[in-house]
């Protein structure tokens, strides 16, 4: 079962992902240049919401909020927030630093009402995501007529290459427990497809793609720590093959095979 791998996956990983990534769990973004790490993917949570104006009072919605770090951002601007995870563990973390109204649950299966949010969010969840159209008919319920989403996702490339396939995508999607990965044009096709009119889409591959080279140098100095060594080992621990995605998404951004799209799309 993909939800279970999946579930596996964010779970055993916790102690790295938290470790390279902080709270936030995704891309950073460099624009400046000098940004450290954790100020990067505070840039990107905000280049986000850059695109939902004002979320004074508004009821937003925060798809895969993990460990509701971008959250908690919305909702010291103003925001009531809904967000929802696989993870218990994150579930947990979230509700305990949080007024927010957090779900745990599979976001194409939740059954919250229709038409009830002013705007929303998700980033880095879609390529998770097995049905992806359903990821989008479920948007497009849940949102008031009007209201505007911001999706961040991974992306690769148009047309890649046999070698990219075997050597890049494939692996990082069976190391890191995705069902598939879409390119810019496919992800654009299925959001007009489901009746959103799309606004905007920036491709910021080359302002998230030091994300990488960065992660792999916090981890290495991570090593000499007494709780990540014994994680890696762990016999046990089935999921640390993901550790070899590090390289592979570094050489993916490089090399142009990996992209990273933001699409801003309208409930009319």
């Amino acid at each position: 079962n993909l939800v279970y791998a999946i579930l596996d996956n964010i779970n055993e990983l916790s102690i790295l992902y938290r470790k390279i990534w902080g709270e936030h769990l995704h891309h950073g973004l460099w624009l400046r240049g000098n940004e450290d790490r954790f100020s990067a993917c505070d840039k990107l949570t905000e280049f986000v919401f850059s695109y939902l104006a004002d979320l004074e009072g508004r009821e937003v919605l925060d798809i895969g909020c993990g460990y509701g770090a971008s959250a908690r951002v919305a909702e010291n601007k103003g925001a009531k927030i809904t967000g929802i995870t696989l993870s218990r563990e994150q579930w947990e973390y979230a509700k305990q630093r949080s007024n927010g109204h957090y779900i745990l649950g599979d976001w194409n299966d939740c059954d919250l009402k229709s038409e009830s949010f002013d705007c929303g969010y998700s980033i880095e969840c879609f390529s998770h995501v097995r049905d992806k159209e359903k990821f989008f008919t479920q948007i497009f319920d849940k949102l008031k007529p009007g209201a505007r989403f911001c999706l961040t996702a991974w992306l690769t490339c148009e047309n890649p290459t046999t070698l990219q396939e075997c050597y890049i995508l494939r692996p990082i999607c069976e190391e890191g427990r995705l069902p598939s990965l879409y390119n810019s044009k496919e992800v654009k096709e299925i959001i007009r497809s489901q009746g959103f009119e799309l606004e905007a889409f920036s491709d910021i591959s080359m302002q998230v793609g030091r994300t990488w080279s960065e992660s792999i140098k916090l981890f290495a100095s991570s090593l000499k720590e007494k709780e990540l060594l014994s994680y890696l080992l762990n016999p046990k621990n089935s999921e640390k093959s993901f550790v070899l995605s590090l390289v592979r998404l570094y050489l993916g951004f490089k090399m142009g095979t990996m992209k990273y799209g933001v699409f801003v799309f309208k409930k009319n």
